[in-house]
């Protein structure tokens, strides 16, 4: 009996044996398991996003398997991905001034935000049409002549008319007959995203954004460009307008630079006609010498505000009566009187005016608008000037019997 009990007592024990080294190792699988599956994918995902918490946007994280962790890393990837397209869409559209430049980044970069097989700048101008400025399919420019479009129907209309994103299949505006979409078709594309562009630039523009494949654009890729239209409008915006300051500056320079070109010649004209003028002429030849005179003045005023809008500005502030500087320009400049018109100051005898003011460009603004007002004056036509002071305001107004200006000029009146 002692034997057989031992012996039980032996098998049972070396079984005993056998499920805790079994137990052991299921359970050390266990915990491996767990810790590759979650707490390393977990702790893992947590070093990601301090990473890009710290400012490493784009930073991916390898992705194995199709449960939940990984469909929670493909997340994270996807949206690293898009945080880095748009920090370096705005840095690249931030540093650069060139439209060419920026355009290509869209074209080349943008695809990994949404799809993008053609990319292109429309500006609005006055004639009623919309100009491609610029475009690139797949990274290269598209080459050709500029081309206008009617920006007062169809799909132009609608994206100058709305300040959200607007999405279209291109088909459906081919049958409501848009020009712009047939044109969009030819060049291959199918689908299009139209994003205003109005804010602190000269013209209203539009960016258009297209692929070659029907329904491209999902609801995450529209609401995408929902959310970051206003960033990306804002700073195409800038971007137009460095382009145009940089244009308007290389304008100026290149003005300065024909002005003191022609100067040279035309002092040289003036001198050989004071000496004509100092000569025995025939009636008929010194009346032509005196016009020709006068025309080289006016040649020579012309050229000296020219350049005075092509050179940097500089003011020389002073205390200045805007009263008697409005009296002093009208008493001394006769032209102001001639052509039977007439320059009044109401009230003639008012209080001083005091400012503080550059008086030489004072008095040039006060001439500039005096000349204008009786230039649009009919004949016989009264310009008026009224000064009133209240408070710290001194408000300057002048006015004529002429056309009122219409809309479309009254944007660029502040234009050199």
């Amino acid at each position: 009996v002692r034997r057989q009990v031992d012996s039980r007592a032996n098998r049972i024990a070396r079984v005993n044996t056998v499920l805790l080294v079994f137990y052991v190792l299921v359970s050390v699988f266990v915990v491996v398991w767990f810790f590759r599956r979650l707490i390393r994918p977990l702790y893992t995902a947590t070093h990601a996003f301090q990473r890009v918490a710290l400012g490493d946007f784009g930073y991916q994280i390898p992705v194995s398997g199709n449960d939940e962790i990984a469909s929670l890393t493909d997340s994270f990837n996807r949206l690293s991905r898009r945080i880095h397209g748009l920090v370096e869409l705005t840095t690249r559209i931030q540093r650069g001034s060139d439209l060419d430049e920026t355009l290509r980044f869209i074209s080349e970069d943008f695809p990994g935000l949404i799809p993008v097989d053609w990319v292109g700048m429309l500006f609005a101008t006055e004639d009623g049409q919309a100009r491609l400025e610029r475009a690139y399919s797949r990274g290269r420019p598209v080459v050709g002549s500029p081309m206008a479009f009617p920006r007062d129907t169809g799909l132009l209309a609608r994206a100058l008319q709305t300040s959200d994103t607007l999405h279209t299949p291109i088909h459906t505006e081919i049958s409501a007959g848009d020009e712009f979409a047939h044109w969009l078709h030819e060049q291959d594309v199918r689908d299009a995203i139209l994003l205003p562009v109005r804010e602190e630039t000269p013209q209203a523009g539009i960016l258009v954004i297209g692929a070659r494949e029907i329904d491209s654009y999902t609801a995450d890729h529209l609401e995408l460009m929902r959310n970051i239209g206003l960033l990306v409008s804002l700073s195409f915006a800038r971007t137009v307008q460095l382009a145009e300051r940089t244009r308007l500056a290389a304008i100026g320079e290149f003005t300065t630079g024909i002005v003191h070109e022609l100067r040279t010649p035309l002092a040289t004209v003036a001198l050989a006609l004071d000496y004509l003028r100092g000569s025995e002429l025939p009636p008929a030849a010194a009346r032509r010498v005196a016009l020709a005179t006068t025309e080289a003045d006016r040649m020579s005023r012309l050229l000296s505000d020219v350049l005075q809008y092509a050179r940097p500005l500089t003011r020389s502030l002073s205390t200045v009566d805007a009263h008697e500087l409005v009296r002093r320009v009208i008493e001394d400049h006769e032209q102001l009187r001639s052509a039977g018109h007439s320059v009044d100051l109401t009230p003639p005898g008012a209080p001083p005016a005091i400012v503080n003011a550059d008086a030489d460009r004072l008095t040039q603004v006060i001439l500039n608008l005096t000349t204008n007002a009786l230039e649009a004056s009919p004949a016989g036509g009264i310009v008026s000037w009224q000064i009133a002071a209240s408070g710290d305001s001194v408000h300057l107004t002048v006015s004529n019997a002429g056309e009122e200006i219409t809309p479309s000029r009254r944007e660029r009146v502040f234009e050199p």
